[in-house]
């Protein structure tokens, strides 16, 4: 399962064009494939493999394809600044009113 994680989480999954990967807690790691009109073709049990060389077989073998390393690169740097502005809106809904106008006028320069 470490292997699996990693696959998902560290993005290599998405690493191959047309796949994006979707989180649900509790719920074992399942790929999805639809054709080009968004109708359902397969699901694939991805905890059925242990290793990622497995994986990216897999992926290969259902007709995925890799993106060169510019794309890959650029798409992580996408996806990490993405994660970045989640966290702070999750740590601004977190807040209550007041706390969030004393850090409105911090910023504006009024404190």
């Amino acid at each position: 399962m470490p292997e699996l994680k990693s696959f998902l989480k560290d993005g290599e999954a998405e690493e191959y064009r047309g796949v994006s990967v979707e989180y649900v807690m509790g719920r074992k790691a399942v790929m999805t494939i639809y054709n080009h009109d968004g109708t359902k073709l397969e699901d694939i049990t991805l905890s059925d493999f242990k290793k990622k060389s497995q994986m990216h077989k897999l992926m290969q073998e259902k007709g995925f394809v890799k993106m060169d390393e510019e794309e890959a690169r650029k798409l992580k740097a996408r996806n990490k600044l993405g994660k970045k502005k989640k966290k702070n809106l999750r740590r601004f809904a977190d807040m209550d009113e007041a706390t969030m106008e004393a850090l409105r006028m911090k910023q504006a320069g009024e404190w």
